[in-house]
């Protein structure tokens, strides 16, 4: 019998984390949400909520200095109008990846501070 292999994706790099200076639109609790609420609207087969919470997410993320994920927001937006299913799941995996790794880079950073 064959070996089964399992993969795991991990984006390089650190998340571009914003710095106690940077105001903007939303909170990282926000953004929190938002991802949950693209990474449901997706597993539910409704693409034009999976389409208006990655716009919502878009600016959060950019308001808080977030801009790759920023990127990964506009890039589902345009793939929500094509049909590449592929692309779509590929891109709201890598914005669960990038989410997370930002989410987990802040409340560690917030928790290791006191």
């Amino acid at each position: 019998m064959a070996e089964i292999i399992w993969l795991r994706p991990v984006e390089g790099g650190m998340p571009d984390m914003p710095g106690p200076e940077s105001g903007g639109e939303g909170t990282i609790d926000d953004l929190a949400v938002q991802i949950a609420g693209v990474t449901m609207a997706w597993q539910g087969h409704r693409v034009a909520d999976v389409a208006a919470g990655a716009r919502t997410l878009a600016v959060t993320a950019t308001g808080l200095g977030l801009d790759r994920l920023a990127r990964v927001a506009c890039t589902i937006c345009v793939l929500c109008g094509r049909d590449d299913p592929a692309a779509l799941a590929a891109n709201v995996a890598r914005l669960s990846r990038l989410g997370d790794a930002a989410l987990i880079a802040f409340w560690g950073g917030e928790s290791a501070g006191g």
